[in-house]
């Protein structure tokens, strides 16, 4: 969490337009070490001036890395059928979802 404090506060120092999801209310030592990197890799992007969203990389097997605006611009459908999905919704007691006919 100090980790992640740090990048907010560097980011909002240099400018940066920094915003913090807050995660589940148990998160793993995993999640805090994907939020650690994340933050990490956004604040140094911002401040080498590198436009983009960082998150897991799909083309790139889901490498943590800075992704094009391009590449993301809402032209790919969201697939609510993917494991990941449905099991995070599961974990939060929602609903499985259900596609559109």
């Amino acid at each position: 969490r100090q980790a992640v404090r740090r990048a907010h506060r560097c980011g909002q120092d240099h400018g940066a337009e920094v915003r913090l999801l807050q995660p589940l209310r148990q998160s793993n030592a995993q999640d805090l070490e994907l939020i650690a990197a994340t933050a990490t890799m956004a604040v140094d992007a911002a401040l080498a001036g590198t436009p983009g969203v960082v998150g897991q990389d799909e083309e790139a097997g889901d490498k943590l890395s800075v992704i094009d605006f391009k590449r993301i611009a809402g032209h790919k459908p969201f697939d609510i059928t993917l494991d990941w999905c449905t099991q995070l919704l599961a974990r939060i007691g929602q609903p499985a979802p259900i596609a559109a006919a």
